[in-house]
């Protein structure tokens, strides 16, 4: 975490853990086209290799810090998390929501597709192969894969390490709505030049068309 301090990079919370793992998901099924930090589409292939690299049980051991801690206020369970802003780590907490509080084999897709404004599994979430710690005082948040499980852990021993232990690190990409901006108003301007030279019964597919080349 200090090393993406010093980038002035963000941490991956879990619940921003659960957003990257659906944006893959959604590019994998063509849902969308998921662009790299140039605005460029990512290939499919690529976005399969990613999120197999995240989530497949398989050798070597892979795991990844994430930026969710847990403690006790009183009687109840709180939640702390990290905020990088200007080169500084700022601590955030809140109570923690509603969740899945015992251990569980869940379904990894159902989690993703339902998971709490902080990440977390519902309590009624479907069962699977992805084992689920519950969070508990005193620990924090991470994922990891190996061969013989895939886990997300909220009970992890905070200077706990391993040869195979990161943390990613989430990067601003400011320039990417700038080329967006852009393309769209290239591909109006085609669109419009087009009108007067194609009949229009052929035009609403030469503009459907068109759009997949901007």
């Amino acid at each position: 975490m200090d090393l993406n301090r010093s980038l002035n990079n963000q941490t991956l919370t879990p619940r921003r853990f659960v957003d990257f793992l659906n944006e893959l998901q959604s590019g994998i099924l063509g849902k969308k086209a998921v662009l790299d930090a140039s605005g460029n589409p990512i290939p499919i292939n690529l976005l399969q290799q990613t999120f197999d690299e995240i989530t497949e049980k398989r050798a070597p051991w892979r795991g990844e810090w994430l930026n969710q801690g847990y403690f006790k206020r009183g009687k109840d369970l709180y939640m702390l998390y990290y905020d990088t802003q200007n080169g500084e780590l700022q601590r955030k907490e809140n109570s923690l929501e509603d969740c899945l509080m015992e251990d569980k084999q869940i379904d990894i897709f159902n989690w993703l597709a339902r998971a709490n404004s902080q990440g977390l599994p519902p309590k009624n979430v479907n069962s699977g192969n992805l084992y689920y710690w519950y969070p508990r005082a005193d620990n924090v948040a991470g994922f990891r894969a190996d061969a013989g499980r895939v886990v997300l852990g909220c009970n992890w021993v905070p200077l706990g390490s391993n040869a195979g232990l990161g943390v990613r690190a989430a990067i601003s990409t400011g320039n990417i709505s700038t080329k967006i901006s852009q393309e769209e108003s290239n591909l109006e301007e085609a669109l419009e030049d087009i009108q007067g030279c194609i009949a229009p019964d052929l035009l609403p597919k030469v503009q459907e068309k068109l759009k997949k080349y901007f």
